[in-house]
């Protein structure tokens, strides 16, 4: 649906439009900001806590938007209710509303911290942080570069333990409350976000290590028939990728110490591609610090373990990456022995197949065929 955010009214469904500005002047919606350039995103309070993303160009057009609600319609009140307190963020007055008949309204909130002085802002700050320590622990963590004694690691921990707590009951999270706990992870992931923007490599990958850590188990005794939680846990995941890419040689280092100690866990295979994810990774670190004996170690380890247990995709999982890592390496022996070994996986056969027939010899491929 295309509209402006200046008269987004005109296009929308007038029962849909009266829901959604009475939730919206109730104060119903929560956490609005804008994370990148257009986007938005905010919580909006009803029954259950919804999470809602809108993109707003920059001459105002209304872009993409979502909300992960139940309602199969094509726009929600909850995306309506959102669009009202972007607008009033943004002060951009409705265009149905004559400029001779404006009524003062309110600052906005940025104009609002633009008349707050310094000292006011710690005082409300210092007073705040008193009331509300979640409040406390976010400022912490957001600020935490300016403290060098600050364990980023143990405030992630302690934020994410606590979040979980909320969400739990009798040690399990069921399906409602496992959307509402990662919309609260995803939260905490941001500050990750956040660090790698401003690149602080090193704060950001201690964010996601321990965030991995954490967030993993939440998977075994939660309800998460929707999908939720193992989205948070990818979202770890591609974060931590993201930053150990840019990493320097020392981080990388230590990044792939903390992928070998993981992976040694069946939880990340059990559940979801995770381990796969993470394996990919630490390939790649392996790649890049020159230590590919300690990943073929890995490898060959993971392939004996998981033959014991009988997990025939895990096995070719780690075959055709050890594979790929001394392709990569130039061992080309190494490569051509392992197929030769491993000439019963389908993909070592193709891979066997295709250098038979571009060296021309058919016949030698015509048999592997067979």
């Amino acid at each position: 649906m295309e509209m402006e955010l200046s008269s987004f009214e005109k296009q929308i469904n007038s029962t849909i439009l009266q829901r959604g500005k009475v939730y919206y002047q109730k104060g119903q919606v929560e956490s609005l900001g804008e994370t990148e350039d257009g986007v938005w995103v905010a919580v909006v309070a009803g029954s259950d806590d919804y999470f809602v993303e809108i993109e707003i160009s920059k001459k105002g057009s209304v872009g993409d938007y979502g909300c992960d609600c139940p309602y199969d319609g094509d726009l929600c009140k909850h995306v309506v209710a959102v669009l009202y307190a972007i607008r009033d963020e943004k002060a951009i007055a409705p265009e149905d509303v004559p400029k001779t008949t404006k009524k003062k309204t309110k600052l906005s909130f940025q104009k609002l911290l633009d008349n707050i002085s310094s000292d006011e802002l710690k005082a409300f700050i210092v007073q705040y942080s008193k009331k509300d320590s979640s409040f406390k622990s976010d400022l912490e963590l957001f600020f935490a570069e300016k403290d060098e004694n600050f364990d980023i690691e143990k405030q992630i921990k302690d934020q994410i333990r606590k979040a979980i707590k909320t969400y739990s009951k009798h040690e399990f999270i069921d399906y409602g409350s496992s959307g509402k706990l990662a919309r609260e992870l995803q939260k905490i992931l941001m500050q990750g976000q956040y660090y790698l923007s401003k690149n602080n490599i090193l704060n950001g990958s201690l964010l996601c290590m321990a965030y991995i850590q954490e967030v993993m188990p939440v998977i075994t005794y939660a309800d998460d028939s929707n999908g939720s939680i193992g989205d948070a846990i990818d979202s770890g995941i591609s974060l931590l990728t993201d930053i150990a890419v840019q990493s320097p040689v020392d981080l990388k280092e230590k990044i792939a110490v903390y992928l070998n100690k993981e992976l040694q866990q069946d939880l990340y295979f059990d559940y979801g591609d995770f381990g796969y994810d993470m394996t990919d990774l630490y390939a790649q670190l392996c790649l890049d610090l020159s230590k590919i004996d300690d990943f073929l170690h890995f490898a060959d380890v993971a392939i004996h373990k998981a033959r014991l247990d009988r997990y025939d995709y895990r096995s070719s999982f780690f075959i055709q990456i050890k594979a790929s890592i001394l392709q990569k390496g130039n061992r080309t022996e190494e490569v051509q022995q392992l197929i030769e070994q491993q000439i019963h996986l389908p993909q070592m056969r193709k891979v066997q197949v295709e250098k038979a027939i571009e060296n021309e010899r058919f016949e030698e491929a015509k048999e592997l065929l067979v």
